[in-house]
């Protein structure tokens, strides 16, 4: 929980602080190149490519630390934006049965949101689904997550896949748990429950 804590701090910092003055930086180098005399141009064009170079450093080390879509939309907005994803495919919609969901941790945030994305990944690969219907509740001190597919199902002999076990990983770290298993309409059922 410290170590998502630290990287939600670590983005914001990044991408408020830092990405800003570089951006700012490269603006104040257009302004020097124009006025610059001609026998300098090739040296401020490098300070110029050096600080584009740093931009997209430090946008690359923003996104990979934690999505943005977490920060800028919340769990839910950041599951429908994952629902809006494929432009063919199954109707996929995102349920909030019992409201809003309570503030949660960066932790709890981040693997909700991971669980998801790779559940959504492994209907939309290997499902064949018409449906998919994401769901988000809180109930006591619990966040429950489900996603179901009306797809063609498991296979008869399961097997741990890279995916798989890492939702599975993702919950039991934060002290949860995450099941997968046929649903009797057909199609198959990921469901994750994290500690609030």
């Amino acid at each position: 929980m410290a170590r998502e804590e630290e990287r939600r701090f670590l983005r914001r910092e990044l991408h408020d602080g830092l990405g800003p003055g570089l951006a700012a930086i490269g603006l104040r180098l257009d302004v020097i190149a124009a006025k610059a005399p001609p026998e300098l141009a090739p040296s401020v064009a490098g300070v110029r490519d050096l600080t584009q170079s740093l931009v997209a450093d430090v946008r690359r080390m923003v996104h990979d630390l934690r999505p943005a879509a977490l920060d800028e939309l919340g769990l839910v907005g950041a599951l429908e934006d994952l629902a809006l994803g494929p432009e063919r495919g199954p109707d996929i919609s995102v349920r909030t049965p019992d409201g809003p969901l309570p503030g949660l941790s960066a932790a709890v945030e981040v693997a909700a949101y991971r669980i998801v994305q790779e559940a959504l990944t492994n209907a939309l690969k290997h499902a064949q689904a018409r449906e998919v219907v994401i769901t988000a509740s809180a109930r006591g001190d619990r966040l429950r997550l489900q996603v179901a597919d009306d797809g063609r199902g498991l296979p008869e002999e399961i097997r741990e896949g890279v995916g798989s076990g890492s939702m599975r990983e993702r919950a039991v770290e934060l002290g949860g748990e995450l099941v997968r298993r046929p649903r009797a309409e057909g199609g198959t059922m990921v469901e994750a429950e994290l500690p609030l």
